[in-house]
Order: structure tokens, then sequence, then C-alpha cells
């Protein structure tokens, strides 16, 4: 890990506050740079820093893993130091071993890491992302309005710093569209689609005492509503007597699909 201040490397050392680790982009060194002279200690070089790497937050940017897994980070004792300048901090004599600097250090704390995602570009930005929200109107003018926040979702493209998605088991590849019933949408689509199918006009509902079912979550059929599918809204159970008060409503075929 590098500590270092990417606008002056020389009066900003990594030690008596907290400090970030910088991306290790390396030292610009040409030939022509070579030291001024020792008298020009700390800092005898001009270094030309490209405008990207100054610009880049702070953080050591790894490539992103080709697969899943656990980042594993081991921090090791003890530290070695090095003058702006110098070449080595492995060198027989540094300005660290000169001024005894190494036993003037109390402290060598290190903070819990963070993990972010960023963009592929020059300038390194979070690759963060907005809520997707999908809207469906059954009546621009509605007084009233539905609703649902989902857990998983999907987007146009893959977003990598999604925390609920859908995945292909095959490939593992993120999921963009689902079918059904002819259709090949967005599942939040799908599901906009039958809420606009069954609230778009009034809808058969019917409230009453019936025999008690196993059935679950399916659909039931009343003699006199000219084979109407039902299914149950709502339902309290006498098991003493086996009956349900149950509240039917009528269930509609998806007739809508977004443009």
């Amino acid at each position: 890990m590098a500590f270092y201040d990417n606008e002056k490397q020389w009066e900003q050392p990594a030690i008596g506050e907290w400090r970030t680790n910088r991306h290790n982009f390396g030292r610009p060194d040409t030939e022509s740079r070579k030291p001024q002279s020792a008298e020009a200690w700390p800092k005898p070089y001009e270094w030309e820093v490209a405008a990207s790497f100054k610009n880049a937050n702070d953080g050591q940017y790894i490539p992103y893993p080709a697969q899943g897994g656990w980042l594993e980070i081991t921090i090791y004792q003890g530290v070695n130091c090095y003058a702006y300048g110098e070449e080595s901090m492995f060198a027989a004599t540094t300005k660290w071993t000169e001024l005894s600097l190494y036993n003037k250090i109390r402290w060598l704390l290190y903070q819990a890491p963070q993990v972010e995602i960023v963009k592929s570009n020059l300038t390194l930005e979070s690759a963060t992302m907005e809520d997707v929200e999908y809207t469906g109107w059954l009546h621009p003018n509605a007084k009233d309005e539905i609703a649902i926040d989902t857990i998983c979702g999907t987007a146009n493209i893959s977003i990598p710093s999604a925390r609920g998605i859908y995945l292909e088991t095959s490939s593992g590849d993120q999921i963009r569209k689902l079918a059904r019933g002819g259709v090949a949408d967005h599942p939040e689509r799908l599901l906009i689609g039958t809420l606009y199918s069954q609230y778009a006009s009034r809808r058969t509902m019917l409230s009453g005492v019936m025999a008690l079912d196993t059935l679950g979550l399916g659909t039931y059929m009343e003699a006199n509503q000219q084979g109407k599918k039902l299914m149950i809204k709502g339902e309290v159970q006498d098991l003493m007597s086996d009956t349900s008060e149950v509240t039917l409503v009528e269930l509609h075929p998806d007739e809508y699909q977004a443009q």
C-alpha cells in the first residue's frame, strides 16, 4: 500500500494523521530528472504526475474479479519508509535511519478497509446507480396509487454493484427479461401488466361462507358467474365447523403490454 499526497509528495508524508492509501502508479522518474543536489533534499526530483493520476480517487485499484468469492486482506507487522526522492527503502542508509525516525513511531494503526466498485475509465469514478423504477398508468388522474417495492430487480444493463438481482443458473449472468403468457419483458413490467389487467375495470367480488378447502393459492369457479375464475382475497377459517368466510375476486387474464 502506498500513502502519499498526489500534489505535494514531499510536504505531506503518511505520518502524524490518518491517511488513505492511494494507487501505486509508480514514480515517473526519467533520465532528465536527476537529483539536483544533496542540499535540495527532501525535494531533489521534480515529478511530472499525469493529470489522470492526480484526479484519481484514493484507494488501490484492482481488476474486477472474474467470479464471486471472498476478499482476504493480510496486514503484516512493521513498516518500511523512505523519504521523497530516495531511490529505495531498502538502501543501507536512508533519512529514516539517519534521523532515527523508526524509534519515534508510537502507533501504527489501520482502519477497516472499504471496497467500492468503480468505472473502468480515466477518472475511475464510483460505479453507482440509482434505484430502477418502472411505472404504468391505469388513469393519470387517479386519486390513489399502487406502489410495490421489490427486493430483487432488473435493468437494461448489467449492474455489478446491484445487491438484489436474478441470475441465470447455467451461466451466472444477470437476467434482464422473463417470458410469460407469450410476452417477454422485465419481470417488473410483467407484474405491472398483471396489476393493470386486474384493476383497469371493475371485477366481480363475492363474499360468503364456503366449505373449508385445502386448495391453497388457486382459482375457484362459481356456478352463477358464467365460467369466471376467482381467487381468494381474504379468508377467516372456522375449524370447528369446517367452513371459511371468504372474499373472492374475479381473476382476469393479462391484457396489458408495456410500449
